[in-house]
């Protein structure tokens, strides 16, 4: 894990700022205008959570423990039953992940990143469900 610094920083497409390269001609409308954004300090990985590390979260009970969601986020997983991510399924005691070619044992795609993980799910993980642990 990489701590970044907080502070000021410019976001977005804009007119190129002294000594920078000149930016592509090109930018989507929620990239423009540059900006300045305050950003505090945070924590990134080297690499993106796999759906093995994923898998590992569901497995150890981060569906099941309070400690590591938001009170919303806790709030979701108990109101509509939450269990693992959106398209993650269990067949026969398995966890299958459907994608766009069908049903695929988790187990022969735990090396690639996982995908469809809410901003509450990722939030979790992210703040100790990694292991969780009494």
């Amino acid at each position: 894990m990489f701590e970044l610094g907080y502070g000021k920083r410019r976001q977005g497409c804009g007119e190129p700022q002294a000594g920078m390269p000149a930016l592509p001609d090109f930018a989507f409308d929620n990239e423009k205008p540059q900006h300045k954004v305050f950003l505090e300090d945070f924590l990134i990985d080297r690499a993106p959570v796999s759906n093995g590390d994923y898998l590992e979260f569901i497995k150890a009970g981060g569906y099941q423990d309070f400690r590591w969601w938001h009170s919303a986020g806790w709030e979701r997983v108990r109101q509509e039953h939450w269990q693992a991510p959106l398209y993650w399924e269990q067949r026969d005691g398995e966890w299958m992940i459907r994608g766009f070619a069908g049903l695929h044992r988790a187990a022969d795609r735990l090396q690639e990143p996982v995908a469809h993980v809410s901003f509450l799910e990722a939030s979790a993980y992210a703040n100790g469900g990694q292991a969780p642990a009494d």
